[in-house]
Protein backbone atom coordinates (compact mmCIF):
# COMPACT_ATOMS: atom_id res chain seq x y z
CA UNK A 1 0.00 0.00 0.00
CA UNK A 2 2.85 2.37 0.83
CA UNK A 3 4.25 1.84 -2.66
CA UNK A 4 0.95 2.84 -4.29
CA UNK A 5 0.02 5.72 -2.02
CA UNK A 6 3.50 7.26 -2.12
CA UNK A 7 3.51 7.34 -5.91
CA UNK A 8 0.87 10.06 -6.06
CA UNK A 9 0.53 13.14 -3.88
CA UNK A 10 -3.08 13.66 -4.95
CA UNK A 11 -5.95 11.64 -3.54
CA UNK A 12 -6.52 8.42 -5.45
CA UNK A 13 -9.99 7.11 -6.20
CA UNK A 14 -8.77 3.74 -7.44
CA UNK A 15 -5.66 1.59 -7.00
CA UNK A 16 -4.72 -1.18 -9.41
CA UNK A 17 -2.89 -4.01 -7.64
CA UNK A 18 -0.26 -5.99 -9.49
CA UNK A 19 -0.67 -9.77 -9.37
CA UNK A 20 2.54 -10.24 -7.35
CA UNK A 21 1.06 -8.10 -4.54
CA UNK A 22 -1.99 -10.34 -4.01
CA UNK A 23 -0.27 -12.93 -1.79
CA UNK A 24 1.21 -10.48 0.77
CA UNK A 25 -2.08 -8.52 0.96
CA UNK A 26 -4.12 -11.69 1.38
CA UNK A 27 -1.68 -12.98 4.01
CA UNK A 28 -1.94 -9.72 5.95
CA UNK A 29 -5.77 -9.87 5.89
CA UNK A 30 -5.69 -13.52 6.99
CA UNK A 31 -3.35 -12.65 9.84
CA UNK A 32 -5.69 -9.92 11.03
CA UNK A 33 -8.64 -12.35 10.88
CA UNK A 34 -6.76 -15.13 12.68
CA UNK A 35 -5.63 -12.63 15.31
CA UNK A 36 -9.28 -11.94 16.10
CA UNK A 37 -10.07 -15.62 16.84
CA UNK A 38 -6.72 -17.02 18.06
CA UNK A 39 -6.32 -18.13 21.70
CA UNK A 40 -2.67 -17.02 21.62
CA UNK A 41 -3.78 -13.56 20.52
CA UNK A 42 -6.21 -13.27 23.42
CA UNK A 43 -3.32 -14.11 25.78
CA UNK A 44 -1.21 -11.40 24.16
CA UNK A 45 -4.04 -8.89 24.73
CA UNK A 46 -4.61 -10.20 28.28
CA UNK A 47 -0.97 -9.60 29.22
CA UNK A 48 -0.88 -6.25 27.41
CA UNK A 49 1.96 -7.26 25.08
CA UNK A 50 2.38 -4.62 22.40
CA UNK A 51 4.99 -2.39 20.82
CA UNK A 52 3.38 0.88 21.92
CA UNK A 53 2.96 2.07 25.48
CA UNK A 54 -0.60 3.05 26.49
CA UNK A 55 0.23 6.79 26.25
CA UNK A 56 1.08 6.42 22.57
CA UNK A 57 -2.33 4.84 21.97
CA UNK A 58 -4.42 7.29 24.01
CA UNK A 59 -2.77 10.73 24.15
CA UNK A 60 -1.74 13.55 21.81
CA UNK A 61 -0.18 16.81 23.00
CA UNK A 62 -1.28 20.04 21.27
CA UNK A 63 -0.20 23.68 21.39
CA UNK A 64 -3.11 25.95 20.72
CA UNK A 65 -4.25 29.54 20.19
CA UNK A 66 -6.34 29.90 23.35
CA UNK A 67 -8.08 33.04 22.01
CA UNK A 68 -9.77 31.02 19.26
CA UNK A 69 -13.55 30.64 19.64
CA UNK A 70 -13.58 27.07 18.29
CA UNK A 71 -11.03 25.97 20.86
CA UNK A 72 -12.81 27.74 23.72
CA UNK A 73 -16.10 26.10 22.73
CA UNK A 74 -14.38 22.67 22.65
CA UNK A 75 -12.84 23.28 26.08
CA UNK A 76 -16.07 24.56 27.65
CA UNK A 77 -18.80 22.50 25.97
CA UNK A 78 -17.12 19.49 24.34
CA UNK A 79 -17.71 20.65 20.77
CA UNK A 80 -15.95 23.28 18.67
CA UNK A 81 -18.55 24.64 16.21
CA UNK A 82 -16.16 23.49 13.46
CA UNK A 83 -17.81 20.60 11.60
CA UNK A 84 -14.57 18.81 10.66
CA UNK A 85 -13.16 18.98 14.18
CA UNK A 86 -16.50 18.08 15.74
CA UNK A 87 -16.63 14.92 13.62
CA UNK A 88 -13.23 13.91 15.07
CA UNK A 89 -14.30 14.87 18.61
CA UNK A 90 -17.46 12.79 18.27
CA UNK A 91 -15.95 9.77 16.51
CA UNK A 92 -13.01 9.35 18.93
CA UNK A 93 -14.53 10.99 22.04
CA UNK A 94 -11.65 13.49 22.23
CA UNK A 95 -11.25 14.97 25.72
CA UNK A 96 -9.03 17.94 26.64
CA UNK A 97 -6.80 18.25 29.69
CA UNK A 98 -4.78 21.42 30.33
CA UNK A 99 -1.03 20.99 30.79
CA UNK A 100 0.00 24.66 30.87
CA UNK A 101 -1.17 27.96 29.41
CA UNK A 102 -1.25 27.05 25.69
CA UNK A 103 -0.64 23.30 25.88
CA UNK A 104 -3.28 20.61 26.23
CA UNK A 105 -3.39 16.83 26.18
CA UNK A 106 -6.05 15.27 23.96
CA UNK A 107 -7.22 11.92 25.39
CA UNK A 108 -9.04 9.09 23.65
CA UNK A 109 -10.77 6.31 25.56
CA UNK A 110 -10.06 3.84 22.77
CA UNK A 111 -6.52 3.18 21.60
CA UNK A 112 -6.01 4.68 18.14
CA UNK A 113 -3.12 5.75 15.92
CA UNK A 114 -2.22 9.00 17.69
CA UNK A 115 0.30 9.95 14.99
CA UNK A 116 -2.57 10.06 12.48
CA UNK A 117 -4.75 12.00 14.92
CA UNK A 118 -1.96 14.54 15.44
CA UNK A 119 -1.63 14.89 11.67
CA UNK A 120 -5.37 15.58 11.37
CA UNK A 121 -5.37 18.09 14.24
CA UNK A 122 -2.53 20.08 12.65
CA UNK A 123 -4.88 20.93 9.78
CA UNK A 124 -6.84 23.32 12.02
CA UNK A 125 -5.27 26.78 11.96
CA UNK A 126 -5.77 27.40 15.70
CA UNK A 127 -3.79 24.25 16.58
CA UNK A 128 -0.17 25.31 16.29
CA UNK A 129 1.45 21.93 17.05
CA UNK A 130 0.19 18.38 17.56
CA UNK A 131 2.31 15.39 18.48
CA UNK A 132 1.57 11.90 19.80
CA UNK A 133 2.59 11.44 23.44
CA UNK A 134 6.05 10.08 24.13
CA UNK A 135 6.75 7.18 26.47
CA UNK A 136 9.23 7.16 29.31
CA UNK A 137 10.94 4.03 30.54
CA UNK A 138 10.77 0.39 29.59
CA UNK A 139 7.87 -1.91 28.81
CA UNK A 140 6.61 -4.55 26.41
CA UNK A 141 8.13 -4.79 22.93
CA UNK A 142 7.77 -6.44 19.55
CA UNK A 143 11.02 -7.10 17.68
CA UNK A 144 11.26 -8.31 14.07
CA UNK A 145 14.02 -10.95 13.84
CA UNK A 146 13.54 -11.98 10.21
CA UNK A 147 11.29 -10.81 7.38
CA UNK A 148 10.51 -11.87 3.84
CA UNK A 149 7.22 -11.85 1.86
CA UNK A 150 6.34 -15.42 2.98
CA UNK A 151 7.57 -15.48 6.59
CA UNK A 152 8.02 -13.06 9.49
CA UNK A 153 9.74 -14.05 12.72
CA UNK A 154 8.86 -11.89 15.75
CA UNK A 155 9.74 -11.84 19.43
CA UNK A 156 7.02 -10.49 21.71
CA UNK A 157 8.47 -9.42 25.04
CA UNK A 158 6.29 -8.66 28.09
CA UNK A 159 8.04 -6.68 30.85
CA UNK A 160 6.95 -6.00 34.44
CA UNK A 161 8.42 -4.88 37.74
CA UNK A 162 9.68 -1.27 37.97
CA UNK A 163 9.26 -0.72 34.23
CA UNK A 164 9.46 3.09 34.47
CA UNK A 165 13.18 2.72 35.16
CA UNK A 166 13.74 -0.65 33.45
CA UNK A 167 11.68 -3.83 33.73
CA UNK A 168 13.17 -6.28 36.24
CA UNK A 169 11.21 -9.25 34.82
CA UNK A 170 10.55 -10.26 31.25
CA UNK A 171 8.72 -13.07 29.41
CA UNK A 172 9.25 -13.85 25.69
CA UNK A 173 7.23 -15.45 22.90
CA UNK A 174 8.99 -16.14 19.59
CA UNK A 175 6.43 -16.36 16.77
CA UNK A 176 6.57 -17.33 13.11
CA UNK A 177 3.95 -15.77 10.84
CA UNK A 178 3.64 -17.48 7.48
CA UNK A 179 2.40 -16.07 4.18
CA UNK A 180 -0.61 -18.38 4.41
CA UNK A 181 -1.69 -16.57 7.58
CA UNK A 182 -0.65 -19.41 9.91
CA UNK A 183 0.91 -18.25 13.19
CA UNK A 184 3.26 -20.66 14.99
CA UNK A 185 4.64 -20.33 18.53
CA UNK A 186 8.32 -21.20 17.98
CA UNK A 187 9.47 -20.84 21.59
CA UNK A 188 8.53 -19.31 24.95
CA UNK A 189 10.99 -18.32 27.66
CA UNK A 190 11.80 -15.92 30.47
CA UNK A 191 10.34 -15.38 33.93
CA UNK A 192 7.04 -17.01 34.87
CA UNK A 193 4.16 -14.66 34.12
CA UNK A 194 2.71 -12.78 37.10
Amino acid sequence: MDFYTNQEMEELSEIEFKEYHFAPILAALQTVYLDSISTASSDIRKYNVHALCPEKLHKTRISIDTTNENFNSWKSYGFSDNLSLDLLINEYDLQLDSIRETQYMVHTGTGINQESLASELKKFTFIKKAQAANCIGDGSHIEIIYFNPDFIQLIYSYGWGDCPSGCTNRHYWELGIYGSGLIELLSESGKELP
